[in-house]
């Protein structure tokens, strides 16, 4: 209460703010490889399934594809096609068309951590980072070869780049770190243009940068995620029905 009555002052939530303190490496090692032991489990156990049949039939080796036509012609998980084409030229099966989504749902624990690490106090950032490591749908998602898991991926890269532009004094390689982070999270599943679009409106509505420079290097940042992607983007316009 402030002065007798049950309006808080204005500062009341930076008075109590938890403390913020980066997760320890020990924790971070222990969560990932729990993260490793459930994402690479039976990991070719299952048939492959209508979504990833779709990825199947456009890198199999004995269709005589072309990676680059393929790569254009995807408006969903471009990405994943060009990192898991050259493992099906190695062997084709269930296990190599998976193997990247598992590495990278693995590699996606420790940085989430160093996210949370940012915004949470330690305890909350560290159950964060272990309801992660055994959620059921990121097990899921990690294992089906598809680009979900490359998308929460760089969602996570891209909200640490946001972060670090929002907390501290924009500057250039954080402006590019977003702009590059968040392409290959659009390449990787065209919902993380939702995200862009939430990211843009708070900085036009809640942010709100002082300085001319600032708006510029958030121009470079939002704008270059667009503008790298933009070829896919066009192509799912003529695509996508949005009625």
């Amino acid at each position: 209460m402030n002065n007798g009555t049950y309006v808080p002052h204005h500062d009341w939530l930076r008075e109590n703010e938890p403390e913020r303190t980066e997760l320890s490496i020990g924790f971070l090692l222990a969560t990932t490889f729990l993260a490793a032991i459930l994402r690479f489990y039976r990991l070719d156990g299952a048939s492959l399934w209508v979504d990833e049949i779709l990825t199947w039939n456009m890198i199999r080796p004995d269709h005589g594809l072309n990676l680059l036509d393929q790569v254009w012609a995807s408006i969903q998980a471009p990405l994943y096609l060009l990192v898991v084409w050259p493992l099906m030229r190695i062997q084709e099966n269930e296990l190599m068309m998976r193997l990247p989504a598992a590495v990278v749902g693995v590699l996606t624990v420790p940085v989430f951590g160093l996210f949370l690490g940012r915004i949470l106090d330690h305890r909350s950032a560290r159950l964060g980072v272990l309801l992660l490591a055994i959620s059921p749908y990121h097990v899921w998602y990690s294992q089906e070869g598809r680009g979900y898991s490359f998308l929460i991926f760089f969602v996570v890269l891209m909200s640490l780049a946001f972060l670090q532009m929002t907390q501290k004094t924009p500057k250039l390689s954080s402006a590019l770190a977003l702009a590059l982070t968040g392409a290959l999270a659009v390449l990787s599943n065209m919902s993380a243009l939702f995200l862009l679009f939430g990211m843009g409106l708070t900085v036009l509505f809640f942010y709100r940068p002082r300085e001319y420079s600032h708006w510029g290097l958030w121009a470079l940042a939002l704008g270059g995620v667009l503008l790298l992607s933009f070829p896919w983007i066009l192509k799912a316009s003529g695509i996508w029905a949005v009625d």
